[in-house]
């Protein structure tokens, strides 16, 4: 009995929900380590957090992958010799920025916004074109590994329920609801439950990318377009960053929730039609990937 709760005979190897368990815990612990030393109190926090959790995350992926799930990495989404991954991966760096500017958008229609151009670069040219760089590589590490985290845990969910009874939909629905609890575990820190809505609904919206296409490019470049476009484009709120625009907010109505939240969930609507349209006309139908119920196995 114990060796069935922990072991699949079939595939020689221990079952999802461990393998998941082990990459979390490998990634997480070195993490949290690095933390409480004090190794981010000095230098660029962001660009530090993001390129040591893009590090440890890549690594905990193989190191699992190759002894633990006993896989080839492109299971994960990763095939990047195909050049359709890198046909999603520009589409979804549009796709992404094009749903952030909309949430600007929507805010100057509704009037809680006005947006000023930056002169930030006239000041010192050579540090505004550092800085955006420095936020640029930081951004699109945090798409990386957190796309990457994301699509490990939806592959070995849907591989484990996709031959129950629950079928391909139901693994499916399942899977891409444990990648999104889990990002709104990894930013509990900001206990907003509308901000926490917002956290679940987006990380369904990326795990469905990469069910219906087997690809992690789409989800991994429009969170980085987003992060990076309401950032170093439009800075919402905020004159102390680095961006080449201010967006000054004004009247939002206190109503008990995030309304930025809320705009925010819909700007990313957006991008859902747009990649829906992408995945329809690239691959002639919109479902979920049968192959993901059946690892490729060294």
């Amino acid at each position: 009995m114990h060796r069935n709760i922990f072991w699949n005979q079939t595939e020689n190897r221990i079952r999802a929900g461990w393998r998941i368990l082990i990459q979390i815990l490998i990634t997480t612990v070195p993490l949290t380590i690095l933390g409480l030393s004090g190794f981010y109190n000095l230098g660029n926090l962001a660009l530090k957090m993001s390129l040591t959790a893009l590090l440890i995350t890549v690594l905990s992926v193989i190191i699992v992958s190759r002894w633990i799930d006993k896989r080839k990495i492109s299971d994960l989404g990763i095939q990047l010799g195909d050049k359709v991954w890198w046909r999603d991966f520009g589409f979804g760096i549009l796709a992404g920025v094009l749903s952030a500017s909309t949430l600007t958008l929507l805010l100057i229609i509704i009037g809680w916004a006005r947006v000023m151009p930056s002169n930030q670069w006239r000041t010192d040219l050579g540090a505004f074109i550092g800085s955006l760089l420095v936020a640029l590589l930081s951004y699109l590490g945090v798409g990386i590994f957190e796309e990457l985290m994301r699509t490990y845990q939806v592959r070995n969910v849907v591989e484990g329920l996709g031959g129950s009874k629950s079928g391909l939909i139901g693994a499916g629905i399942l899977a891409v609801l444990v990648g999104g609890f889990w990002s709104v575990f990894a930013h509990i820190s900001r206990p907003d439950p509308s901000f926490l809505v917002y956290i679940l609904v987006t990380a369904v919206i990326y795990g469905l990318f990469y069910i219906w296409t087997g690809r992690a490019a789409l989800a991994m470049a429009i969170h980085f377009a987003w992060d990076f476009t309401n950032s170093s484009i439009f800075q919402l709120g905020s004159y102390n960053e680095t961006s080449l625009f201010f967006v000054r907010l004004s009247g939002i109505p206190d109503l008990g929730f995030d309304m930025l939240s809320l705009l925010g969930i819909a700007a990313k609507g957006v991008g859902l039609l747009l990649v829906l349209w992408w995945i329809r006309k690239r691959e002639g139908e919109l479902r979920i990937k049968p192959g993901l119920i059946s690892p490729t196995l060294l």
